[in-house]
């Protein structure tokens, strides 16, 4: 019996056909044309690279390095797009379950005639038009037809969760170390973007790397970090896993982030506990009791100097979780606004945009809060059984894969409580690579069932 590269339930072997069919229905039509195909691999490869880049190199709120890549690979994909359009339209759309993050786009633009209309409620609204309609529909589209493997989404993820924590450390030495900002100052085109260049703890002064503050960073990289640790573990060399995840632990440290910190490990408990059986339970239970008795031997060695900020550090991050911090009372307070303007409007919220402008700019710190408040109760019901759709999906595919997408799901999903941040697009990725997987696994069936030659010489795993 072979291993399976991502977790479905099908034929997956070296030399099988079954998968090689079910990959070729699913690409087709696709474009011939060589430098039209490298142009639209680049820009949908580069598009997860560079998807925790939302401050770095931005020209405008819009033209981030991620979307200027899809962008590239929209742009190749056009002639393609329309003859797919003109001859099978059924096919464009991929998923069923899009249809309802389409109708709460279409809310948006319902609430939006309903309230303000001002020009920065029109980009919020078109902005679920765009998050919904591009980077979840079309871009699945494309990725089937340009013929990719969905393992390099893995891949891919892989070198993103590098690239952005190799950043956040570069960054965090030139900052602690010299106190130079020359790096952010070069690399944030666009001031408007940004929020902060670093926040002087009293333990040390915390980095935000890519990202226009360090919460968004670590939602950003949180969401991509377990399929490239699921890649390692898969395809790596022995301890390039353990060095990986050692590097990312590393970076969220430095960014100070308890959101970042806090919601990864609340991820990695529940992927870990819904699987553990019995013996299993008290082997975590003891292993987490072993690393904790380790580190308060590893604290009292330090010298008091560090101690006094390694104290420091973890009253930050606990304080904010059980909010008892200014930045957690802040975020209390707009959840509370939040609340207010939803029972005011509770049908179609008060039109997006409205908890931007009615409070400085500060909003409802949550996007739950946020459709409630701006698009109505609709909205958040309709987002919420699109989730329940994508962890059913997740449910069903085989382990180990499954474990890494419990952990990219939660950390993603709980930091939406804290942060409006649904127009990033690292958890889209993830939610297209689930709902590929799905889909390649249903097309492989129905190839297996009509064409049982084709599985040899694969095996139907479980």
């Amino acid at each position: 019996m072979y291993a399976q590269p991502y977790g479905a339930n099908v034929p997956c072997a070296p030399g099988g056909r079954t998968l090689h069919k079910a990959r070729t229905l699913l690409a087709e039509p696709q474009d011939r044309t060589f430098a039209i195909c490298m142009l639209r691999r680049i820009g949908l490869q580069g598009y997860i690279l560079f998807a925790p880049w939302t401050a770095w190199l931005c020209l405008t709120g819009w033209l981030r390095p991620p979307i200027d890549f899809l962008l590239l690979a929209l742009l190749a994909a056009i002639p393609m797009l329309v003859q797919r359009l003109a001859r099978r339209p059924a096919t464009f759309f991929v998923s069923q379950e899009d249809g309802l993050l389409l109708a709460v786009a279409a809310l948006a633009w319902i609430s939006f005639t309903q309230g303000s209309m001002t020009p920065k409620s029109f980009n919020h609204a078109f902005s679920y038009s765009f998050v919904f309609g591009v980077f979840v529909v079309l871009y699945k589209r494309l990725w089937l037809d340009s013929g990719l493997p969905i393992e390099r989404f893995f891949k891919m993820a892989l070198f993103a969760v590098l690239l952005g924590d190799a950043i956040i450390l570069l960054e965090w030495s030139i900052i602690n170390f010299t106190g130079n900002t020359f790096l952010r100052d070069t690399m944030v085109i666009s001031k408007s973007v940004t929020n902060m260049d670093f926040y002087d703890q009293s333990f040390f002064k915390s980095v935000a790397g890519t990202a226009e503050e360090p919460s968004l960073f670590c939602y950003n990289v949180n969401a991509l970090f377990p399929l490239g640790w699921y890649w390692l573990n898969q395809y790596g060399k022995r301890g390039q896993a353990a060095l990986f995840v050692t590097l990312h632990m590393v970076a969220l440290v430095m960014t100070a982030s308890s959101g970042g910190i806090g919601f990864m490990v609340i991820a990695l408990c529940v992927a870990y506990g819904l699987e553990a059986r019995g013996w299993q339970i008290a082997n975590l239970v003891w292993a987490f009791l072993a690393t904790a008795a380790l580190a308060f031997v590893l604290y009292t060695a330090l010298p008091v100097a560090v101690q006094v900020k390694a104290d420091a550090f973890f009253h930050q991050i606990t304080s904010k979780m059980v909010f008892e911090n200014r930045s957690a009372d802040m975020r209390e307070e707009a959840w509370s606004k939040g609340l207010k303007d939803f029972t005011s409007a509770p049908l179609l919220g008060r039109g997006p945009a409205y908890g931007h402008e009615a409070y400085n700019m500060f909003g409802y710190q949550s996007w739950y809060w946020k459709l409630l408040a701006e698009t109505g109760v609709f909205s958040l019901v309709l987002v919420w059984a699109f989730l329940a759709i994508i962890w059913m999906r997740v449910w069903r595919v085989r382990q180990p894969l499954r474990r890494y997408l419990v952990i990219s799901f939660v950390a993603s999903v709980l930091h939406w409580a804290i942060a409006d941040c649904y127009y990033h697009v690292s958890f889209w990725i993830v939610v297209c690579c689930i709902q590929l997987i799905h889909l390649e696994r249903q097309r492989a069936r129905a190839l297996a069932e009509t064409e049982p030659e084709a599985l040899a010489p694969a095996e139907v795993v479980g």
